[in-house]
């Protein structure tokens, strides 16, 4: 309690010193509007640069699903529910799993662990991935509106 009130008394004190000099606080004020326009110019901007560089390259409107199995002795099925935005078109999946969670690539076998292409579910509201086991999965949709 004794803090509060030291606390409590500090910020009296700093708002008595910054009543009565006004020169004290002008320099953030300024900042402050300062800050306010430079946001007000420049947000805008990225929005719309955002939106003017549509496409397949355009991140807008796309979704990266991650997804972990983490028995190691069998498949397991992950029901997604979508409700908003809703998957219009699976653009890639992939997974990497192996018997050998231990794995790593060296030069003798650069590709000992390699990513594969995953069967994925039609692009809906419900969509069901199957998982093998052990494995990391990253599913990459498109989404509409």
């Amino acid at each position: 309690m004794q803090s509060f009130s030291r606390g409590w008394s500090f910020l009296k004190q700093a708002w008595q010193m910054a009543v009565k000099d006004k020169d004290l606080i002008k320099p953030s004020i300024m900042a402050l509007f300062a800050g306010f326009i430079v946001s007000i110019i420049f947000i805008p901007l990225m929005v719309g640069a955002g939106f003017l560089t549509g496409g397949d390259n355009s991140l807008v409107g796309q979704v990266a699903l991650f997804m972990l199995n983490r028995d190691t002795t069998a498949e397991r099925d992950v029901t997604i529910a979508w409700q908003s935005p809703t998957p219009s078109k699976v653009l890639a999946c992939q997974t990497l799993t192996g018997r050998d969670l231990k794995a790593l690539n060296t030069f003798d076998q650069p590709s000992n662990v390699a990513p594969r292409i995953l069967d994925a579910p039609q692009a809906s509201s419900s969509m069901t991935f199957r998982l093998p086991a052990g494995s990391y999965t990253v599913a990459h949709l498109a989404t509409s509106n």
